[in-house]
């Protein structure tokens, strides 16, 4: 039996892979060494997700010749491992182990159609992450943000208005819902010098049906500020809407608040 052991001891030694390295030898040019791999356990969440499927809907629909399923998976990759631009993000996508085979015009032709189907995106992506786990729809949190744009004058949604930062920039707003656990629910985005008011009515109906994104009408509401609230009280047609000052409520955690309080 032992010496069974000592040759499979030795057939292993005999397998070891070695790797040299040589300190004086220069690397070649432009060749890649490096490559990030960061992204492998993401791509799982965002198969799981479906969002091939989802990008395959949008091909059908508007027979453009790019992978945009490609396309937006990198972006997605990028956006949470190094959040940067749309040039860089294709940058660092070209260090990923599995490099991107379209060009960097195909993902600023790809934003367009992003954006014109973001609450198609929006809603199969809800949809899908009831396949991941369950989702708290009994606490529904909303906030409102905004976000400047390094431009001189107005363009498009793009407004002057109070900007959170006290820049002189143009800015547009964002009203974002996120459910009991924190997982981001539906968003909107809307001219800063529009009524904040009005952003909520297109999220009511994604929320409550209008889009396949469905809370039921009894959940408690939950704002930051007493100015949203005031807001969203004429605003919603929830059945129960509760009020409650986060910066109050000190070092509790909220759910346990919220149910505790």
């Amino acid at each position: 039996m032992k010496i069974e052991t000592e040759k499979y001891k030795k057939e292993k030694e005999a397998n070891t892979v070695l790797i040299p390295f040589y300190a004086d030898r220069q690397l070649d040019y432009e060749k890649q060494i490096f490559y990030r791999g960061g992204y492998l356990f993401l791509q799982s969440v965002y198969y799981q997700l479906q969002m091939n499927k989802t990008c395959r809907k949008l091909k059908q629909k508007y027979k453009f010749k790019y992978d945009i399923n490609a396309i937006l998976s990198d972006l997605v990759y990028s956006r949470i491992l190094e959040p940067c631009s749309k040039r860089s993000s294709f940058k660092a996508a070209s260090e990923f182990l599995e490099k991107p085979f379209y060009k960097l015009h195909d993902v600023y032709r790809a934003l367009d159609v992003l954006s014109a189907e973001c609450d198609l995106i929006q809603s199969e992506v809800y949809k899908n992450s009831h396949f991941l786990g369950k989702r708290n729809d009994k606490v529904l949190y909303y906030d409102c943000s905004n976000y400047y744009f390094e431009i001189q004058q107005e363009d498009g949604s793009k407004k002057y208005g109070k900007s959170k930062e006290h820049r002189p920039n143009p800015i547009i707003q964002m009203g974002l819902f996120m459910d009991g656990g924190g997982i981001p629910l539906a968003f909107s985005l809307f001219p800063r010098n529009a009524n904040e008011q009005t952003s909520l009515k297109p999220l009511e109906k994604k929320v409550l049906g209008g889009s396949d994104v469905r809370m039921r009408r009894s959940s408690f509401f939950v704002t930051l500020t007493r100015k949203s609230f005031d807001i969203i009280m004429p605003a919603f047609s929830f059945q129960m809407v509760s009020y409650i000052h986060l910066r109050n409520v000190g070092g509790y955690d909220c759910n346990t608040y919220i149910h505790n309080p």
